[in-house]
């Protein structure tokens, strides 16, 4: 992040941006198998106007984004230069506030000194902790997605007694 905090530039740069999550790829290996997954398998069902595509593979996408070839999109480049400066310091803000469960693995990464079982147990402990911070919101939303339905339960079922 503090890369892309001193050159926003970077994110049009497809080798950085592709390696940016490169040393969780070499430690996980389930998030190699998402990556893999994401950019390399996974497709996106659209149909195209010009030559009647109805598959477009991601990796396809990638190219577009790091290497545009529409004039309108050539233009937005200063535009997303100044986005990336803007998001980048949105994120170290969020990821440095002491209040956050999200500060305990800053905190682990920055003490690279730690031995590796130390430090899987702490990305674990913050893992827990983003956990439980967000389990309250999480089972308001359900429970208010729930009432939603309920509500509607019972409408179509009193609307069915009316008809019959």
């Amino acid at each position: 992040m503090n890369l892309l905090k001193d050159d926003p530039e970077l994110i049009l740069d497809p080798l950085f941006m592709n390696n940016i999550f490169k040393k969780y790829r070499d430690e996980l290996p389930p998030f190699t198998e998402y990556w893999d997954l994401m950019f390399k398998k996974k497709q996106m069902k659209v149909v195209a106007r010009k030559d009647g595509s109805k598959v477009v593979h991601y990796n396809r996408l990638r190219k577009y984004l790091f290497n545009p070839t529409r004039a309108t999109d050539k233009e937005t480049t200063d535009t997303v230069i100044e986005l990336a400066s803007t998001a980048v310091e949105a994120v170290i803000t969020e990821l440095e506030d002491k209040r956050k469960a999200t500060f305990n693995c800053c905190k682990c990464q920055k003490n690279q000194g730690i031995p590796a079982q130390g430090r899987q147990r702490q990305v674990q402990e913050a893992i827990d902790s983003v956990a439980m911070q967000d389990a309250p919101q999480t089972r308001k939303r359900n429970n208010a997605d729930l009432e939603i339905q309920a509500k509607k339960a019972r409408k179509q079922k009193e609307d069915m007694l009316r008809e019959l």
